[in-house]
């Protein structure tokens, strides 16, 4: 586990906690957006990282598939069939079992029951094609590889001029395919930092994390303009300062530097093991906060107060679902 980039998970998971609840903020909106495609990029590159594959012949997909769908589904499946309470039985519920919702281009769908969610569908198709990305980062040389995703990434933003502004929104940010240009190009950026294909000292790759997270804030904090379509922002804007954040962290973390130690404080780090819990306990917890304040008080807290109401409860909820059910239940599943 690279540590620096397991705190970037627990900070952008809260960040994300807090745009569903307050997202009148751009810089907030931006992070989010941030945080999303930094998710897809690192589920690649931490599946690489671990669990590489040289060649196609014997692998077992059903069982890697199993691995994987063990340490997301359960939460999944209870934390949607908990929503029936809230919005009932329909159509959208089985899309959401079954791990479609994403693939619908209203948001009302993808969005439904437990919204995030629909996250979690995009990363189950990007699963279905991690081996064959990871052979083929090892077939290819990483120029290779870059030089086609980078052709992808481009060809991506033509598709703004020919689709609504509500079906691109959909495209860049949910799409399952178009979230297999992060996902694959997180693979490439393990095979970079397992192979060694770069070098530097630990201070140069330091320097080199410390401005590129100057560069991830400040587009973070970019006002709203019209030269740089705002929906680019969902997701391409984001893939180039991230990959280049990610191998710098990984390199530096490797061989020792300053900005990685700081961001090892334990407490981040540990934010970042119960990352996909909070994200996925968010919905749940803020319906519940929301149904007890108008009970208590008669209406809605304010918006500051309804954040830091969610987040006091969400973050223990999540922690005791990661030591004491998802964690064990994955064990248990994966060992069947």
């Amino acid at each position: 586990m690279i540590k620096s980039l397991q705190s970037l998970r627990g900070i952008f998971a809260i960040i994300i906690v807090i745009y569903h609840y307050y997202s009148r903020s751009t810089a907030v909106v931006n992070a989010t957006a941030c945080g999303v495609s930094f998710f897809f990029l690192m589920s690649g590159f931490a599946l690489s990282m671990h669990h590489e594959v040289r060649t196609l012949k014997g692998f077992g997909y059903g069982r890697f598939l199993r691995n994987r769908f063990a340490k997301f589904y359960p939460l999944h499946l209870v934390l949607t069939l908990a929503m029936i309470y809230f919005y009932g039985i329909n159509w959208k519920l089985w899309a959401n079992v079954f791990l479609v919702q994403s693939w619908y281009t209203e948001m009302d769908v993808w969005f439904s029951y437990n919204g995030t969610s629909w996250f979690v569908a995009s990363l189950a198709f990007c699963y279905l094609f991690y081996a064959l990305f990871s052979y083929w980062s090892h077939r290819l040389k990483p120029a290779v590889s870059l030089a086609i995703l980078g052709g992808i990434i481009v060809a991506m933003t033509t598709f703004y001029f020919f689709l609504p502004l509500d079906v691109a929104v959909w495209f860049y940010y949910v799409f399952p395919p178009a979230r297999l240009v992060p996902f694959g190009l997180g693979i490439v950026l393990a095979r970079l930092c397992k192979d060694d294909v770069m070098r530097g000292s630990a201070s140069r790759w330091g320097w080199l994390a410390l401005v590129m997270l100057v560069v991830v804030v400040t587009i973070i904090l970019w006002p709203q303009t019209e030269v740089i379509p705002r929906v680019y922002f969902l997701s391409l804007v984001w893939y180039v300062p991230l990959a280049v954040l990610i191998v710098a962290l990984c390199k530096a973390e490797q061989k020792g530097s300053l900005v990685t130690r700081v961001l090892s404080w334990k407490p981040l780090v540990w934010l970042g093991d119960i990352s996909f819990e909070i994200y996925m306990w968010q919905v749940l917890v803020s319906l519940i906060v929301g149904k007890l304040a108008v009970l208590v008080i008669g209406h809605q807290f304010v918006s500051e107060v309804y954040i830091a109401v969610i987040l006091v409860l969400v973050i223990p909820v999540a922690w005791l679902t990661h030591r004491y059910f998802t964690t064990p239940l994955a064990r248990c599943l994966r060992a069947r």
